[in-house]
């Protein structure tokens, strides 16, 4: 049998795992595909049906990253976020395990995160509360009109703190009058215990009192990549995201603009919580990215539906009262900026965020706070 006919094979068994890290496998394994099954991990099930729903008890797993070559962060600098050059580029890989997530990246993956009941009544909770959410968002980038593939809402803890000012996320006002809902707030809870329990950097107090509900239809539905704006969570956010329904793939890459990085993907199951640490933002860009249908686990009842509850702390020195105006008279949005080269400044800075609206005054000011 051909090399290209014993890929294939692997393709429609790991149909998650990038070609090129299947090829490496096989080919390290002398063409041998039951060999190159064990090293990828005896715990992972071949995909046969591929509409079934697989359950979050047993996800897939693989060997350890050792295998490709990628070497574990440092502890004490888990999210390097000064740029190196890297003249090669690095092939894509997919991790499978909570470990090797955290070895490879400022970020952590924790199954099973709500009693299963929770989970199913808070899913339902949302099926119905969807309906009325704004429709998909209109921005403008580099002078082109773009339009979000999926509907989001924003939740509070405590409406009365939010309601005091005017938050806003693309240049245009936030509806911050969706209250969590008793499903919603035990969730929270929930949440908040975990990210504390992690005890990495901005976790002891952090608070899970607003949350970014996101809507996708369907695996058509996407975003690209993009790193969260820091305008009200500050500097080197601690940010968690739930997911509930169906499977998605999780893409994060480098965001250094000198030399390549490595693209890694992750499986988000229902009921699992991607925790991204501080220094995640700076230092990597994070997608959901398109996908068949038979690529994923699809939910019981809600099918291809899936919603992610992305939880943040909402800093008291960052509420729009503190932030800094542009000329236009408008808050502006904090953004990092990366080192390219000796002697160039990185840190973070403000600037106009009328700018997604089609309009600003490219105003732009230093927040004196460094990069680590």
């Amino acid at each position: 049998m051909s090399t290209t006919s014993l890929l294939r094979k692997l393709q429609k068994e790991y149909p998650l795992a990038s070609r090129e890290v299947l090829l490496d496998i096989l080919v390290s394994c002398n063409g041998d595909v039951d060999s190159a099954k064990e090293l990828l991990g005896q715990s992972q099930t071949p995909t046969k049906d591929t509409t079934s729903t697989r359950t979050i008890d047993s996800p897939k797993r693989q060997a350890s990253i050792a295998i490709f070559g990628v070497k574990k962060r440092k502890k004490e600098n888990e999210a390097n976020t000064t740029c190196s050059s890297s003249p090669n580029t690095l092939k894509p890989l997919t991790l499978y395990t909570p470990e090797d997530i955290e070895a490879a990246l400022p970020c952590s993956l924790i199954y099973n995160v709500l009693e299963k009941a929770e989970a199913e009544n808070l899913l339902d909770q949302l099926m119905e509360d969807h309906k009325s959410w704004k429709e998909k968002t209109k921005f403008y980038l580099f002078d082109k009109l773009c339009e979000t593939p999926h509907k989001s809402a924003f939740y509070t803890k405590d409406m009365s703190v939010y309601s005091q000012h005017t938050y806003r996320y693309n240049g245009k006002p936030v509806d911050t009058s969706r209250k969590y809902s008793k499903a919603m707030e035990a969730c929270s809870d929930r949440i908040q215990e975990l990210v504390r329990s992690t005890n990495k950097e901005g976790t002891a107090e952090w608070l899970s009192d607003a949350c970014i509900a996101n809507y996708y239809a369907d695996e058509s539905q996407s975003v690209g990549f993009h790193s969260d704006q820091l305008t009200y969570i500050g500097p080197r956010p601690v940010i968690a995201a739930l997911t509930l329904g169906s499977e998605r793939i999780f893409r994060l890459k480098g965001a250094c603009p000198d030399g390549d990085r490595r693209t890694y993907n992750i499986l988000l199951p229902h009921n699992s919580l991607m925790i991204m640490h501080a220094g995640c933002q700076e230092a990597y860009k994070h997608s959901i990215i398109p996908v068949q249908a038979k690529q994923i686990g699809l939910h019981e009842r809600a099918g291809k539906v899936r919603f992610s509850l992305t939880f943040r702390h909402y800093k008291k020195e960052f509420t729009p009262n503190k932030i800094p105006q542009c000329k236009c008279g408008e808050p502006m949005i904090l953004k990092p900026v990366f080192k390219k080269a000796a002697g160039q400044k990185s840190g973070y800075f403000w600037t106009c965020g009328q700018t997604y609206q089609g309009k600003g005054c490219g105003d732009f000011v230093w927040y004196d706070k460094p990069i680590r």
